[in-house]
């Protein structure tokens, strides 16, 4: 268990750093924001004094050396991440990984399995829209809402992530990032609808631009409680009336309609669904839900939720995803 204020070092001081997680940690009363490292200095010297971070060094290999550095937070691009966050556990820092994990299902083993000896707080995040009303669905589901759950279908088009240029952003080329039209839906099916077991699975790339990652991704998939999950996921069209998952169930149906920023549901029979109370988005700048569980995991000397654990499994099912499209197969027994 921590005593006094946890010091953090930021390695990756970007848009989403800024946007999430300095502004949180900044916040919090038991933390200190020790020193950050980005890839430039210019940048680097701009967040610390935005958010009063003591100290601005040019590498992450000085920052996670450093004895006055209890914890990390890595926000670079995926492809960095197994060479930061191992050497980070080297040096006995806890660390927290933003999406995607790392590159392979194996790289994260490892990441994995080095936290774990070392005794260390590993920390990873959920994708930004199951911010949005995920956990109302969650525990709507877990309470039987909608009795046993059949069959769902899952849309998410359109997004702005998804449009941009491979030759800007590090998230949509295949070589600095797993894909994230697979990764963030099946990382919200599982987690909402149980694990997954089955894959049957189309992924095409419809972007001309060179070193495009994959933007269209279509799935067949079935759960440990067999139920049949449709997955309709794109970047290179419009997005339709309403992103989100609709679950059907035993005694009922439920509609999660976050580009609205609604939730739906209905007993079998009825005349309509019930617009159910809805919680927003939090505002991130204050209360980043990542951040916070990892500074009081540390505190408590309890592993949080989500962790490393989650990344691999996320990087497992897109491995299977891949495999599926690439030779025609179903994948069982994931």
């Amino acid at each position: 268990m921590a005593k006094g204020p946890i010091r953090i070092g930021i390695i990756g001081a970007g848009a989403w750093a800024c946007a999430a997680h300095l502004p949180s940690l900044q916040g919090h009363p038991q933390v200190k924001l020790a020193v950050v490292a980005n890839r430039s200095r210019e940048t680097a010297e701009a967040a610390a004094k935005r958010f009063g971070i003591a100290e601005v060094v040019d590498d992450w290999k000085a920052l996670v050396a450093r004895a006055d550095v209890d914890a990390v937070v890595v926000t670079t691009p995926a492809h960095t991440h197994k060479s930061i966050v191992l050497s980070a556990i080297e040096q006995g820092k806890h660390v927290l990984c933003e999406g995607s994990l790392a590159m392979t299902a194996a790289e994260g083993r490892e990441m994995l399995g080095a936290a774990e000896a070392a005794g260390l707080v590993h920390a990873y995040i959920r994708p930004r829209p199951y911010l949005s009303g995920g956990e109302q669905v969650r525990k709507l589901l877990d309470d039987d809402a909608i009795g046993q759950i059949h069959s769902a279908l899952f849309t998410w088009r359109g997004n702005p992530w998804l449009q941009d240029d491979p030759a800007e952003s590090w998230r949509v080329r295949h070589d600095t990032a797993p894909p994230l039209v697979v990764g963030i839906p099946v990382a919200i099916v599982e987690t909402l609808l149980g694990p997954i077991t089955r894959i049957q699975a189309t992924v095409r790339r419809l972007h001309t631009q060179q070193n495009a990652a994959p933007d269209y991704f279509a799935g067949l998939l079935k759960t440990a409680a067999r139920a049949s999950v449709v997955i309709q996921a794109g970047w290179s069209s419009q997005a339709p009336p309403g992103n989100g998952l609709q679950v059907f169930g035993t005694g009922g149906t439920l509609v999660w309609d976050w580009t609205r920023m609604r939730i739906l549901c209905g007993a079998t029979g009825a005349d309509m669904l019930m617009e159910m109370d809805y919680v927003p988005e939090p505002d991130l700048a204050k209360a980043w839900p990542f951040t916070r569980s990892f500074v009081d995991a540390i505190v408590s000397g309890n592993q949080p939720d989500p962790d490393f654990r989650t990344g691999v499994r996320e990087l497992e099912l897109i491995e299977a995803v891949q495999h599926s499209a690439r030779t025609g197969e179903r994948v069982d027994r994931i």
